[in-house]
């Protein structure tokens, strides 16, 4: 069985994210207000979902709701070598 991605979760400074260039899904300001809504009331319960170069895979909205609320830092899980076409399809 291969290693669970989970198994790599690490905090990372949010600033060293990179977004992903063809991210298909746009966050209006009112999906970005709810995300951040939702982790100032449970906290952040999902990490995002990053490759070893840092960019993002999943995770877009959190981290704009992230930045949106002052945060530094946010839970990640590296999808260590997962190929592009792994990638665009999360897994």
């Amino acid at each position: 069985m291969n290693e669970w991605a989970v198994n790599n979760s690490i905090s990372m400074k949010i600033d060293d994210l990179i977004p992903y260039d063809s991210n298909p899904r746009y966050h209006s300001p009112e999906q970005i207000l709810q995300v951040a809504n939702s982790i100032k009331e449970f906290g952040w319960t999902m990490p995002v979902l990053i490759d070893e170069k840092n960019e993002i895979i999943a995770g877009h909205g959190r981290i704009l709701a992230g930045k949106q609320l002052g945060l530094t830092d946010v839970p990640c899980i590296i999808a260590k070598d997962w190929t592009e076409e792994k990638k665009k399809s999360k897994g």
